[in-house]
């Protein structure tokens, strides 16, 4: 006889791999055998590969959010909008402080950490703007209204080299040249021996050269040391002066993770998982996107981890909702398997990215094409996860029309 008792899933984490896991698990879990609830400190979902705009002021973040309680309310799951304060994972609960901030304990039959990751400074500093939360994105964008306004020379400097940190700087350009300001100065730095690392060396030099187009100065092989009031110092002896100074440097864990989390984790202090993505230290327990190490293949004897990525986020999520009953059931499934299939970047009114055909083969892509490309993903991501209902609010709250009048191309 089957059991009337419905098994627990909580997911801590509304980032794209947890809501990815859940819109799938939920719409193939027809049976409705599991209970779902969703916990998160915040109230809404954020989409971060836009959150530059929001510093910029090319969209707003009614444009990249969208609240949880709507979100479960259409699932028909719970949301619970609320800190954890403790996890006990031998105990199977955790706990957390209710409306009337007294701590409740929740049981649960399986865990799902979709924690996520935080970009914050690793050095002494103390006028340095980050873009990791719109809280954060909102006060650059005060500051970034600040610098439109002064006069004379206006110089920024962006530590940094990844997605976020070129992507931003090539869009204060593009905000700069629209707005027909003159005299702004943008210096990019990063350790690392070329921009985007995650990315090929091909397309790397591609946005290299893209940024120096751009009127960007580009430092590579430095690493940035502190800043103190608008004064970088750097290992190689820079000093460099800004009246705007951007972190978009590399990610951590949350202190959630770092501190609350006892499970095995990887040298990076991420949670290493096996290739089903359960934790090392209990079979119940699950992390996925940023917040995990993935193994992903073996290469001359190397031990290579999936990357810290939207697309990865969005691949771990549905893989756990494709394969978690085998899993839990003891059932023959297949390993996560990561997918590389591009990259794609938007820069101010161009978009440059590379779509991988094999193991060698690579097409690099830019123009009108790429730039559809880049955000035909994100389209279909967003319709994915929170369906058809979400792309037409997108369509009436005007996003659609924004990114396409923002990407006509500017003679300058």
């Amino acid at each position: 006889m089957k059991s009337l008792t419905k098994k627990r899933i909580v997911v801590i984490g509304g980032g794209i791999a947890g809501l990815t896991f859940i819109s799938n698990f939920a719409k193939w879990n027809r049976s409705k055998d599991f209970e779902i609830i969703l916990i998160d400190a915040k109230e809404f979902f954020l989409w971060k590969p836009l959150l530059y705009h929001i510093a910029t002021g090319s969209l707003s973040h009614e444009h990249i959010c969208v609240k949880y309680k709507l979100y479960s309310n259409q699932l028909g799951i719970k949301f619970i909008n609320s800190n954890v304060t403790e996890m006990n994972f031998k105990d199977k609960f955790i706990k957390i402080y209710d409306l009337n901030n007294n701590s409740k304990k929740i049981i649960f039959d399986y865990l799902i950490l979709s924690l996520g990751s935080i970009s914050q400074p690793n050095i002494k500093f103390n006028n340095l703007h980050c873009i990791d939360t719109l809280q954060n994105c909102l006060k650059l964008k005060a500051e970034v209204e600040k610098l439109i306004l002064k006069k004379g020379e206006k110089t920024v400097v962006i530590i940094g080299g990844g997605c976020t940190g070129v992507e931003f700087c090539c869009d204060l350009r593009h905000l700069f040249r629209v707005k027909n300001i003159p005299n702004l100065s943008l210096t990019l730095i990063t350790a690392s021996n070329r921009l985007v690392t995650e990315a090929t060396e091909t397309l790397s030099q591609a946005v290299y050269h893209e940024l120096c187009n751009q009127q960007v100065s580009v430092i590579l092989n430095d690493e940035v040391l502190e800043e103190n009031d608008g004064l970088i110092l750097t290992k190689n002896g820079l000093r460099i002066k800004g009246d705007l100074i951007v972190w978009a440097g590399g990610i951590q864990p949350v202190n959630c993770l770092a501190n609350m989390v006892k499970l095995k984790k990887a040298d990076n202090n991420f949670i290493l998982t096996n290739k089903f993505t359960q934790s090392e230290s209990f079979d119940n327990i699950f992390a996925i996107g940023d917040c995990s190490t993935i193994p992903y293949c073996v290469h001359k004897g190397k031990q290579y981890f999936v990357p810290a990525r939207g697309s990865a986020a969005y691949q771990s999520g549905y893989y756990l909702a494709k394969s978690f009953l085998s899993i839990v059931n003891k059932q023959k499934c297949k390993n996560f398997k990561y997918k590389q299939v591009g990259l794609i970047l938007s820069l101010g009114t161009q978009s440059i990215g590379n779509l991988l055909c094999g193991n060698r083969a690579e097409l690099l892509i830019s123009g009108f094409f790429s730039k559809l490309l880049y955000y035909f993903i994100i389209f279909r991501t967003y319709k994915n996860i929170f369906g058809w209902k979400q792309i037409f609010l997108m369509f009436r709250k005007g996003l659609i029309k924004k990114i396409f009048f923002s990407s006509k191309k500017i003679n300058w």
